[in-house]
């Protein structure tokens, strides 16, 4: 009796998928997809919204329904295709680290779809998307930022009275001073779509020259 000590490749490639069955599992890639693009426009704080990463996000979950479509439980497909895709290179720098995982989020619903766990990729794209908007709307709303102040004669009694309208957390982090008179600079969190109110109060503090607020993404206001 002769044993064979590797599998038949030939016999493991050949995958029959119905028709109605690839153009379902494509159909639900399509609506997962089409979530997730919405729940990131919403839920984006950032200062560019990128278009083009909204349509990658429904690209990379439909493209990745379909490849798992392709290799099915075909392991030489499966190895071939980590080799044709190990020579792909993205040139294109992440900024947010958030989006990272976004395109986890995408490829994991294509990967559900493309393999028929329809529901899997359903019931876990509501989930997610529940979750981004319970974070956005009651954990996201304080943002970190820098204040930095400059001016003669300040108070810091009296900068401090003006966080506490404005703020519940804030930290002293450098203090300098020159010819010129001080500089404060402090870490301070502020509710969003507040910082114009923040600093104009500022700024009407006596003694203060200049006033400079930037956040932990690098945005600078004032």
């Amino acid at each position: 009796m002769e044993t064979k000590i590797f599998p038949d490749f030939m016999n493991i490639v050949t995958i029959y998928i119905p028709v109605e069955q690839m153009l379902f599992n494509q159909f639900i890639a399509i609506l997962v997809a089409l979530l997730i693009s919405w729940v990131y426009k919403r839920t984006y704080s950032g200062v560019i919204y990128s278009k083009n990463f909204n349509i990658t996000l429904v690209l990379v979950t439909v493209v990745t329904c379909a490849v798992m479509m392709v290799i099915g439980s075909s392991l030489a497909l499966s190895l071939g295709m980590v080799g044709a895709l190990s020579i792909i290179r993205f040139r294109s720098a992440i900024k947010d680290i958030r989006d990272i995982g976004y395109l986890f989020w995408g490829m994991s619903a294509g990967l559900a779809a493309g393999t028929g766990n329809h529901m899997i990729a359903i019931l876990g794209t509501i989930i997610v998307a529940v979750l981004m908007f319970v974070y956005h709307k009651f954990l996201g709303e304080q943002f970190s930022y820098l204040l930095i102040v400059k001016g003669n004669g300040l108070s810091e009694n009296q900068l401090e009275n003006v966080f506490k309208d404005f703020s519940n957390k804030y930290k002293l982090k450098m203090k300098n001073s020159d010819s010129a008179g001080y500089e404060l600079i402090y870490e301070i969190q502020i509710k969003k779509k507040e910082e114009f109110s923040f600093i104009n109060t500022i700024k009407e503090i006596s003694g203060v020259k200049s006033i400079n607020l930037l956040s932990n993404k690098g945005e600078l206001i004032g």
